[in-house]
């Protein structure tokens, strides 16, 4: 049964979980591992709405995340070849979500490097 809690018990994990991966020299930046869960349906469709995205009945599409460069203009292209394979495919993208993050807890290192992060 879905539930926040699992999400939550989930983080608690991985945050004290800290002999899973390495840490840079700045003693900040970890591994970036996180958690992977189902599409959280009534949130997309709450959030897509806002934008006057209409999404797909449940079960009628997936997500897709990609993590981009900080060059606005690579972005743009990226999106643009992304989007014209999902078409080649015989599919239809439906919303392009630039995922909000916090990143007031990360290293120095990987705030210098850190990708934008887009939902297909």
């Amino acid at each position: 049964q879905p539930a926040h809690q699992i999400v939550k018990d989930g983080l608690t994990m991985l945050r004290n979980m800290e002999h899973r991966g390495g840490v840079a020299a700045d003693g900040e930046t970890g591994d970036g591992a996180g958690i992977l869960t189902q599409i959280p349906l009534a949130y997309f469709k709450r959030e897509a709405l806002k934008e006057g995205v209409v999404l797909p009945i449940k079960g009628g599409y997936g997500v897709g995340m990609v993590f981009m460069p900080n060059n606005t203009l690579q972005v743009e292209s990226i999106i643009r070849i992304i989007e014209n394979a999902v078409i080649e495919m015989g599919m239809r993208n439906v919303w392009v979500r630039k995922v909000p993050v916090d990143n007031t807890r990360i290293g120095k290192v990987a705030r210098d490097t850190e990708p934008k992060s887009f939902q297909f």
